[in-house]
């Protein structure tokens, strides 16, 4: 049942204990119930206690600390940076350095790495150029 129109509405049926249900609401509550079913017929519903919030089990990871420079030339900066403070309940699996400069303003993508790696050179910068570099899991 979703909770915001209180009605029923069947979601499906299956031979084994459990399904997964597909195309909930995300941010909607539902109660759901479950008959057995045999040649004499359907059970009483069985009700769950709570209500069931439908959203991803996993949050985004959680925000990382500005990037260390460690090194730098003319045309490339060397970044150390720490993971973040949570990885939302799943493993992150790479980071994305991006980088501002002072001509556009604009934020583009420098590279990616694997999750394993806390540290990178970004190349291709232009000598005189100043740059801002963000890192996000």
């Amino acid at each position: 049942m979703d909770l915001a129109t209180g009605r029923w509405v069947p979601c499906g049926r299956c031979t084994e204990p459990g399904m997964t249900v597909e195309n909930l609401q995300p941010g909607h509550q539902y109660q759901f119930r479950v008959r057995a079913v045999n040649k004499e017929g359907e059970s009483d519903p069985l009700v769950t206690t709570d209500p069931t919030l439908a959203k991803n089990p996993f949050d985004t990871p959680g925000k990382m600390e500005k990037p260390e420079v460690t090194d730098w030339d003319a045309d490339h900066v060397d970044l150390a940076w720490k993971p973040p403070t949570s990885d939302g309940g799943a493993p992150v699996e790479e980071y994305l350095i991006e980088k501002k400069d002072g001509t556009t303003g604009k934020w583009t993508e420098a590279l990616k790495v694997p999750s394993d790696q806390l540290t990178a050179t970004v190349p291709g910068l232009r000598p005189g150029e100043e740059y801002q570099f963000r890192i996000t899991a």
